[in-house]
């Protein structure tokens, strides 16, 4: 005999029935005020739960992948020059007076002393001096 999802539900069921009228639990059960919500009321104190790490440009919290440069933490579509906006992701960052640029927008902040020009120095590069 095949019996269908809800009819099977519906026999095991019937077969505990019997246990069930002899034990307290049915007194339990009939009482909803007994009855308690498995899942914690809103607003009420969560034990156990972190807080996530907040992006520093769009204040929200951070699930999954996390760019952290500086000790600031970004989303990564949110780890971008504060002036075009381009991602800076697999590229050169630069912060200047606590702001994110690329390359050309932070060579646009920084003014050397006159007769000497801005260079773009990134770790692990090879440097020569002239």
């Amino acid at each position: 005999m095949l019996l269908q999802p809800w009819e099977a539900f519906t026999l095991d069921f019937a077969l505990k029935l019997p246990k069930l009228v002899q034990s307290e639990k049915l007194d339990k059960l009939s009482n909803p005020r007994n009855i308690k919500s498995p899942v914690p009321k809103l607003g009420g104190p969560m034990s156990g739960l972190q807080m996530l790490p907040e992006c520093t440009r769009c204040r929200n919290g951070i699930v999954g992948t996390i760019v952290k440069a500086r000790d600031k933490l970004y989303h990564p579509e949110c780890f971008m020059c504060d002036d075009c906006g381009l991602n800076l992701k697999q590229r050169g960052y630069f912060f200047i007076e606590e702001q994110l640029y690329c390359e050309t927008h932070a060579k646009e902040r920084v003014k050397p002393p006159e007769g000497y020009d801005v260079v773009a120095v990134y770790p692990n590069a090879k440097v020569e001096l002239v």
